[in-house]
């Protein structure tokens, strides 16, 4: 399990803190969450991803799902593949 904290105070705005940890199950498999403080518009994310090696490559896939107060809740997809 990882947890990752990160905190921004710029000097125009309101102070900013992000947390987020990710749950890896048996090496492949990632549970992802995560929660914004101080922003105006989004705020929970939610995410899985798989990591698929096959022969001398890598594939992944990612999802995530973010939760927005006033736009509509927005799902992401991405494919990556490492050799």
């Amino acid at each position: 399990m990882l947890l990752a904290v990160d905190v921004a105070h710029p000097n125009d705005n309101q102070e900013e803190v992000n947390v987020g940890t990710e749950l890896t199950i048996l090496r492949q498999f990632f549970l992802r969450g995560g929660y914004r403080f101080g922003y105006d518009i989004e705020k929970a994310t939610f995410g899985a991803g798989v990591a698929l090696p096959l022969g001398g490559l890598n594939l992944t896939v990612d999802y995530s799902y973010a939760l927005y107060d006033l736009l509509p809740n927005i799902s992401r997809i991405s494919v990556g593949m490492t050799f």
